[in-house]
């Protein structure tokens, strides 16, 4: 998921970097650096934190949490780890 985030999601020329892989309650969460080229256009971020959380909801098909966080609020980053503990799944 987060390679195609990153291709249809990003500038071109975004280049990833895989941070963190690890599992959480039911599910899984990976974090990427996402290193954007340089912006003419006006964007005051070159790089995000984004994040893909997968959780096992009993249903066919997991739970998919995305979120990206720019550089510009970066002050944000730690609360990735408090959202992956509070991500719970409502079982059909």
């Amino acid at each position: 998921m987060l390679d195609h985030k990153q291709r249809n999601n990003f500038p071109s020329g975004t280049r990833g970097r895989d941070v963190a892989s690890q599992p959480i309650r039911n599910g899984w969460m990976i974090v990427r650096e996402m290193h954007m080229p340089k912006s003419d256009a006006g964007r005051k971020a070159n790089l995000e934190l984004a994040a893909a959380i997968a959780v096992d909801t009993g249903a066919d098909r997991p739970g998919i949490l995305w979120i990206t966080i720019p550089e510009t609020h970066r002050r944000l980053w730690p609360d990735l780890n408090r959202l992956a503990g509070s991500v719970r799944a409502l079982h059909p």
